[in-house]
C-alpha cells in the first residue's frame, strides 16, 4: 500500500468523499461541412442538455433526409420509364396503324372484286381496267336510262290517247238485280245477249253481292244504248226467273 500511493495523499486534508473537482467542458470538434434541408429550430440551454429532445431532433431530421432520399430515387425511376413507355406507346401506334392499313386494302380488294363480277366477262382483273370499264359502262346505262325515260313517255302519251278515243266514242249502260239467286248466271245471260245482237262492249265491270248484282258496260256510241240496256235487264231477270224454276223442280 506504501509503495502504491505517495506518502502525501496521507497527510493533506483531501479526501475520497469531497466534491470532484470541477473539468472544464472540451473545445467543440469540427463543425460539419453538411448543410441541413431545413434550417435547424432555435434550442434552448436546457433542451441542448435533455437527452430526450436531442435524440427527437435528430430523429426529425433523418426521417427527411430519407423522405427526400427515396423521393430522389422515386424521380430517377419515373424518369427512366418514360422512354419506355414512350416506347410502348409508339409501338402500339404503329401497330394500330398497321392494322388499319391492313383492312382498308383489304375492303378496297373486296370492293374491286365486287365491282369486276358486275362488269363483262372480257374486263381485265387490274384495278385501272376495272375503274375504266366501270366507268364506261355507266356511261351505257345513263344513255340507256335516258332512251327508256323518253319511249316510256311516248307510251304514255300513246295510251292516253287511245283511252280518251275509246271514252269518247262509247255509252254507258247499266243492268241490276236484286237479291239474286246466281250472279253468276245473270253474267252469263248478259254476255249471251251481247254476243247475240252482235254488240261490240268496250269494257266491262260487274259487281255479285247477296243481296244484288249490277254491271256497267260501255258500248260504241253509234249503237241505240237505251234499246240495248232493256233488252240486257229483260234478258237478266228472265235468267234469274228460270234459274228459279230450275231450283224448284230439283228441290220441290
Amino acid at each position: 500500500m506504501d509503495d502504491g500511493f505517495p506518502v502525501e495523499f496521507w497527510h493533506t486534508d483531501l479526501y475520497w468523499l469531497d466534491p470532484p473537482i470541477p473539468v472544464p467542458d472540451p473545445a467543440p470538434g469540427q463543425i460539419s461541412a453538411f448543410i441541413p434541408y431545413l434550417p435547424q429550430p432555435t434550442i434552448g440551454s436546457r433542451q441542448k442538455n435533455n437527452p430526450i429532445t436531442a435524440t427527437t431532433i435528430t430523429a426529425t431530421y433523418s426521417e427527411n433526409v430519407h423522405k427526400r432520399v427515396i423521393e430522389y430515387w422515386r424521380k430517377q425511376w419515373q424518369e427512366k420509364k418514360k422512354p419506355a413507355e414512350m416506347g410502348d406507346l409508339e409501338r402500339e401506334r404503329s401497330h394500330r396503324h398497321m392494322l388499319n392499313e391492313r383492312m382498308r386494302r383489304e375492303k378496297h380488294r373486296r370492293s374491286y372484286s365486287e365491282l369486276h363480277s358486275m362488269l363483262p366477262s372480257k374486263t381485265k382483273n387490274d384495278k385501272n381496267s376495272i375503274v375504266q370499264m366501270a366507268a364506261r359502262t355507266i356511261e351505257e346505262l345513263k344513255a340507256s336510262e335516258g332512251m327508256l325515260k323518253k319511249r316510256n313517255i311516248e307510251l304514255e302519251m300513246a295510251l292516253s290517247a287511245k283511252k280518251r278515243k275509246q271514252e269518247k266514242g262509247t255509252t254507258p249502260i247499266r243492268v241490276a238485280v236484286a237479291n239474286p239467286s246466281s250472279g253468276i248466271n245473270s253474267m252469263l245471260g248478259v254476255l249471251n245477249l251481247l254476243k247475240t245482237v252482235g254488240v261490240n262492249a268496250k269494257a266491262i265491270h260487274a259487281t255479285f253481292l247477296d243481296s244484288r248484282f249490277s254491271t256497267h258496260i260501255a258500248i260504241d256510241s253509234h249503237m241505240r244504248a237505251a234499246e240495248v240496256e232493256r233488252e240486257l235487264q229483260m234478258t237478266v231477270s228472265e235468267a234469274e226467273r228460270k234459274f228459279q224454276r230450275q231450283m224448284r223442280g230439283r228441290f220441290p
